[in-house]
């Protein structure tokens, strides 16, 4: 048996961003488990289908709504039945689409479901526009201290109608997220190392900078934000530059932070530490509370193990051009810095940081307390 609300969000879900991730399902509200219960039972009724492709040695699974299921949609919520239709008049429908349009879709949906998962507004009427215009016909102020997500597709539009002759197609964003006088550029790597044309990518972001001044959003710090499937992705990511620097990812000293951030639950959470600032500053403290605050203003380590001598820096933001960049013998110690991270975090920090540097986790009270 069908439990119609549950099954009317997996419905939507599907349809508004057209080809949706099997493995996501998992993580769009309430249990995971009863989740897929009803996933299986809108396939049997033919109201979704679940489409498979293998690609470079992995099978791809995307979840697709059919016609049914629009017009089961369409009776039982007529509201998000027409969100799907305004999402999907905008998307080039097909069937026959090749394994990379299925992962950029894939990608739209992930970087929105995560945003969603933090508490930022992600439909378009209900945050406020990019456009000279608004399209739905009311104008939603711009709030500092609400969360909002743009995905590319509205991005790329505002940017085109702002500035005509400049093109936004070939970047590899797949969305940002806005909250005060920060916004944070979403981009997902996937299971390996991201294609990347630095110049195209920093281009782009000056133009959302533009973009945003010309809409009354502030926006002084940017950073990016990197969702790839596991911790070894990092750790490809963190590889030094090379010749291939200008094909292929690598730090770019263009943006404020470079924020690494896994596709599951645990990313989620740290997504919303690096989004919400005053969680991360609840979580410092707790973690730092027994440590001496630095000997002197510095940015090179955040406080002092006074039983151990050392130097100790918080590095579970995971903030690759922070880990890139640690000064390995701060003035005035003479033992290493130790770096504190999550448990999952660890082996392939230690990778990143190299073996001259100590990492350690950071005690699962700690993160509790906060």
């Amino acid at each position: 048996m069908i439990v119609e609300s549950r099954l009317v969000s997996i419905l939507w879900y599907a349809g508004y961003y057209v080809e949706f991730p099997v493995p996501l399902v998992d993580r769009i509200g309430g249990h995971w488990d009863w989740n897929r219960h009803v996933l299986c039972d809108g396939v049997r009724c033919g109201y979704l289908e679940v489409f498979r492709m293998k690609y470079r040695h992995r099978v791809l699974k995307s979840l697709r709504i059919t016609q049914a299921g629009l017009q089961y949609l369409s009776e039982q919520s007529p509201q998000k039945f027409a969100e799907v239709t305004a999402r999907r008049s905008q998307v080039s429908l097909s069937h026959n689409y090749g394994p990379d349009r299925i992962l950029r879709l894939h990608a739209l949906a992930t970087a929105a479901v995560m945003a969603e998962r933090i508490g930022a507004i992600v439909l378009p009427a209900e945050k406020p526009t990019l456009l000279s215009k608004n399209k739905h016909g009311r104008q939603v102020p711009y709030n500092p201290e609400q969360i909002y997500y743009y995905s590319m597709p509205e991005i790329r539009e505002a940017i085109q109608e702002f500035a005509p002759d400049t093109d936004a197609k070939s970047s590899r964003l797949v969305g940002m997220i806005i909250r005060g006088r920060y916004c944070y550029c979403i981009y997902c790597s996937g299971k390996t190392r991201m294609y990347w044309l630095q110049a195209t990518e920093e281009n782009c972001v000056t133009s959302i900078h533009s973009l945003l001044a010309a809409r009354r959003i502030p926006c002084e710090v940017t950073s990016q934000v990197l969702i790839g499937h596991t911790m070894l992705v990092a750790i490809k990511l963190s590889k030094p530059q090379t010749k291939m620097a200008r094909t292929y990812f690598s730090v770019s000293q263009f943006f404020d932070g470079c924020y690494f951030v896994t596709d599951n639950t645990q990313g989620d959470e740290l997504l919303r530490l690096i989004v919400h600032r005053d969680e991360q500053i609840r979580l410092n403290q707790s973690i730092l509370k027994d440590l001496a605050d630095p000997k002197r203003p510095t940015r090179d380590y955040d406080a002092v193990d006074t039983a151990t001598g050392q130097p100790v820096i918080l590095g579970y933001l995971c903030d690759l051009m922070q880990l890139q960049n640690i000064n390995a013998a701060p003035y005035g110690f003479t033992q290493e810095p130790r770096i504190l991270c999550f448990d999952y975090q660890v082996k392939a920090i230690q990778q990143i940081v190299g073996p001259m540097l100590q990492v350690a986790p950071i005690q699962e009270a700690m993160v509790h307390e906060s």
